[in-house]
Formats: structure tokens, sequence, C-alpha cells
């Protein structure tokens, strides 16, 4: 994932005033970064990021709800029909919300999503499994180190003989067919007695 960077923050012009113009600016501004795309991110982190991006004196800023009426009401995002998530649109911008309830004050509440990406290319479907960022700690790239271990191999024996090896058994012997009472063995020792007509250590 790629690095997010901080260290500089992007200057307006002087002379600005807190208008539509200005928020518009600056949303396209960070929107452009790729760090960004490919995300349902809630309006208020992105107004968090624009204000981690800009250097915006006080008298600057702007809410979450500044940003959603400023964009609802902006005509290019209005003819681009950013609120249609089933066809890409020229901007690479879409919008998606869902409304919910405060746990605090029970008051029913509307939470809009911005997500950017390439131009003409269609976003994640927002509803379902599709995670929405909520905080700026989310957009953060983590590092994940690996410490070095040994793998050993251990050789054992399959589950079904685990626990109780086999032992060897005595050779059986075969009946076979022939006259009634008698014994075949499959002794070679004992056969040999048979047919010289002596008789075997089983018989004595």
């Amino acid at each position: 994932m790629a690095s997010i960077v901080m260290s500089k923050k992007f200057q307006l012009g002087t002379g600005r005033k807190k208008d539509a113009s200005l928020i518009l600016d600056c949303f396209r501004g960070v929107t452009a970064l790729q760090p960004y795309w490919n995300k349902w991110i809630v309006s208020d982190v992105w107004v968090d990021i624009i204000h981690s991006r800009y250097d915006l004196s006080d008298d600057l800023t702007f809410t979450h709800k500044e940003l959603n009426t400023a964009v609802s009401r902006n005509k290019l995002y209005k003819s681009s029909d950013i609120e249609i998530t089933a066809i890409a649109n020229p901007m690479g911008i879409y919008k998606a919300w869902f409304k919910t309830r405060n746990k605090e004050t029970k008051k029913q509440l509307t939470i809009v999503a911005y997500y950017a990406t390439s131009l003409n290319t269609l976003p994640t479907v927002p509803g379902g499994n599709s995670k929405w960022v909520h905080d700026m700690v989310s957009l953060t790239p983590t590092i994940t180190t690996r410490s070095a271990t040994q793998n050993t191999t251990t050789r054992c024996l399959p589950e079904e003989v685990v626990g109780s090896m086999p032992t060897k058994t005595a050779p059986t012997q075969k009946r076979l067919r022939c006259a009634p009472g008698s014994f075949v063995t499959n002794d070679p020792s004992e056969r040999a007695l048979k047919m010289m007509g002596k008789k075997t250590p089983s018989e004595t």
C-alpha cells in the first residue's frame, strides 16, 4: 500500500473566503490523491483529510455538513450522477449514504460517504460486506514485521496408528479342502513328515 506523506501541506491562494468554491476545491484536491482511492470514506473523515492536507486558517475550516451541502448543490456533480453507483461516471467520484440512530440521543442520523477512483471506473458496492472508513486511523498504512522463526520438521505416524503400534502376529494356519478330519499345514517340515507317513509334533 502506498504511504501517505503528511509533511507538506497544500497552500490555497490568498484572499480566499469560506464558501462552496473553497470547499469543493479542497475536496477535489484530496480525492485526486491515490492513497485515498477505492475506499468508501465518510464525509467527516474526508473533512479531517482536507484539514490535515491543507494549510487552512481557523476561519476557513468547515464541517462535513458543509461539505455535503456544497457537493449536493454543485451542478457538475449533479450532472455526473455521482449518487448512481451502478454506472461508471467520468469524474470517478461516487456518493452513498445510510440512516442510523444516535445511541445516546436516539435521533436519526444520515451517514454520507464518498468514493474516489480513476475516471469511468465503477466503485465497490456500498452495501453488504463493503467496509466504510470512519476514522483517520484506518487510512494510516500499517507495517507488518515478521520475526525469524525456525521451522522444524517432525516426522510422525499417521493418525490411525498414533498411540497403538501394530504388532506382529503368528502366522495362521489355513484350512484347505481335503478329506474330512484332515488338517493341512503350511509348515514345510510338517508337510515332509506327513509325506513320509510319520506323525508330526502336533499329532503326538
